[in-house]
């Protein structure tokens, strides 16, 4: 069966959304799974805010992964790639595997 690039696009609109305090909320609720998606939404604001990349809800994540700069894409894509797993895998996500996710969230985005 064919995958559809485009069923996996971000549909929110990401400089309108309150990431700390979703993230925050999907946490406190043992939610990893959401968490880790505002998680990557968050990383894609901030690296459109940066001009790392450049959001448009039309792209794909493997449009962004090509965007990125070569000191910055492996780790971009690294996180793409759990990103991908955890959300359109509907993979369940650990309260250790989430925290694990979050510090290379975290990292990635310090260097932003």
């Amino acid at each position: 069966k064919e995958i559809n690039p485009k069923a996996f696009n971000i549909t929110e609109n990401i400089h309108e959304i309150n990431f700390s305090e979703l993230i925050s909320t999907y946490e406190t609720e043992k939610n990893f799974r959401y968490a880790t998606r505002y998680q990557y939404l968050h990383l894609l604001k901030i690296f459109t805010d940066r001009k790392f990349l450049e959001w448009d809800p039309e792209k794909t994540n493997l449009d962004y992964i090509n965007e990125v700069s070569a000191d910055k894409k492996d780790a971009f894509k690294k996180l793409t790639n759990i990103f991908d797993y955890v959300w359109y895998g509907e993979f369940n996500v650990t309260e250790a595997e989430y925290e694990r996710i979050k510090v290379e969230f975290k990292n990635l985005k310090s260097t932003a």
